[in-house]
């Protein structure tokens, strides 16, 4: 009867170790991923990385891709505990890009940490350099931001995928940019837009920008 009762506790000691292992495997790319509250595309080369707990950088190392595997010359212009922000050199319209965020930990951890995400070039043409065009799938928001002061005149908008329409009203006209509403958008999906009534603040005539962007 003893002998039967050490066995079994035998094998229920070996079930919960092992049940511990899988456990500690299973939870280090949660970990890993939870740190980033957001990887984005600035414009004019400008990439942010916001974390959701205090970071530091025992080993820092940036990369970023092109689709084709191909590494972009990055220089870091701010480095905090919360916001890790570069600016890359080479991007091109329209493209997607991989950044991996490596040599990072919690303020109280122990463990190295390693994180990566996608950004999306915006794609344009028309009468106003367009820094980004930006989603907030919190208010349903697109903001297109300008990189010189604009001046609008009954500036009409359309946002389409298809023959579906998405805009829905103006928000907020600013000189440097300005706020739509939208249908919500599905993510990893690529929208077309077209502005009119804009110009570049001192231009003589009105024209238009159209373009893509992804969300």
């Amino acid at each position: 009867m003893e002998r039967k009762a050490a066995q079994l506790w035998r094998s229920v000691l070996s079930f919960m170790l092992i049940a511990a292992v899988v456990l500690t495997l299973a939870e280090i790319p949660a970990q890993a991923g939870s740190v980033v509250e957001e990887i984005e595309y600035n414009g004019n080369g400008r990439v942010g990385v916001e974390f959701n707990t205090d970071i530091v950088y025992p080993s820092l190392k940036i990369v970023v891709k092109t689709a084709a595997g191909k590494s972009l010359p990055i220089r870091i212009t701010r480095k905090s505990s919360r916001v890790l922000r570069i600016i890359v050199s080479g991007f091109k319209q329209g493209q997607a890009y991989t950044v991996t965020v490596s040599g990072i930990r919690r303020k109280c951890g122990r463990r190295n940490l390693k994180v990566s995400g996608k950004i999306y070039t915006p794609t344009y043409k028309g009468c106003v350099p367009l820094k980004n065009a930006e989603y907030d799938i919190k208010d349903r928001e697109v903001e297109f931001i300008f990189s010189a002061d604009v001046e609008y005149r009954n500036p009409r908008i359309t946002i389409k995928r298809g023959s579906t329409s998405y805009f829905r009203k103006i928000n907020k006209k600013e000189r440097r940019e300005i706020e739509v509403s939208v249908k919500a958008l599905k993510k990893g999906r690529i929208y077309t837009f077209t502005i009119t009534g804009i110009r570049k603040k001192g231009a003589k005539k009105f024209g238009s920008i159209s373009g893509t962007f992804r969300y």
